[in-house]
């Protein structure tokens, strides 16, 4: 009974840890952001990708990462998703599985992501605005 305690006590001081400096690691990473690049609106955002990306995909991309981005802190068409957010590598699939499911095109027939391509929103906008619709 006392092992299962301890193993009990060791897990939750584990989980507190690695949340504690986890957040720490993305506060770093989130004031860094901040620190070298405008913080757009969601109108300036669109405005910004309209050059690479229809209205509506740059629209679908900002709700969509609205998740990752914490409120002082907005997307930008340049952000390095995988390497200035920490977002999962698997992430930016679902997000085009999201697109594909709400504007109902086939998932079957999608262009292969180029590997050399950095996964920021203007570079998936650029990849969803050539999806047929």
């Amino acid at each position: 009974m006392i092992a299962w305690v301890f193993a009990g006590v060791c897990l939750i001081f584990y989980l507190g840890g690695a949340w504690f400096f986890g957040s720490r690691a993305r506060g770093r990473k989130v004031a860094e952001l901040l620190g070298r690049r405008a913080n757009p609106t969601r109108d300036e955002f669109v405005a910004m990708m309209t050059v690479n990306a229809r209205p509506d995909v740059a629209a679908f991309l900002w709700d969509a990462l609205q998740l990752y981005y914490r409120p002082e802190l907005t997307p930008h068409p340049d952000d390095d998703l995988v390497g200035d957010l920490l977002i999962d590598p698997d992430e930016p699939e679902d997000w085009v599985m999201d697109y594909c499911h709400r504007f109902a095109i086939s998932a079957q027939e999608l262009p292969k992501w180029g590997e050399e391509h950095r996964v920021t929103p203007r570079n998936l906008g650029r990849y969803l605005a050539t999806l047929p619709r």
